[in-house]
């Protein structure tokens, strides 16, 4: 049982990092940035057209140099961040992280994959 269950765990991870668009239920098209480890570190925003969301993506492989706006949610005492165009609009959003230090390994590991990660079409 236990060469199973590693065997199951070692086919699961996701080797590389990597984009992958995906559609919600309104029809709308958004993707995702996976870790090396597979943890969903950014989501991008809904796009009506796969081509807008596949040309969103590309504009971050081409430029990778966005800013980052920390934030938190008061309350919860949790953190995350957005990913933002220079002129402020938000091309994506972090997960929640318990920590300050959590957020910022988050912000370095998209800073460390933004550019070269290669796009999964997952909407087949």
């Amino acid at each position: 049982m236990m060469k199973t269950l590693l065997l199951y765990e070692k086919d699961s991870l996701i080797k590389n990092p990597k984009y992958q668009v995906l559609k919600d239920r309104a029809g709308e098209y958004y993707f995702r940035l996976c870790a090396r480890n597979g943890e969903i570190i950014l989501t991008g925003k809904a796009h009506e057209n796969k081509k807008y969301c596949f040309d969103a993506i590309n504009s971050l492989k081409l430029k990778g140099d966005f800013n980052f706006i920390e934030k938190n949610n008061g309350e919860r005492k949790l953190y995350f961040f957005h990913l933002a165009q220079e002129d402020g609009s938000i091309i994506g959003s972090s997960e929640m992280y318990s920590t300050k230090i959590g957020r910022g390994n988050g912000i370095m590991s998209v800073m460390k994959i933004i550019c070269d990660a290669p796009t999964e079409d997952m909407t087949f």
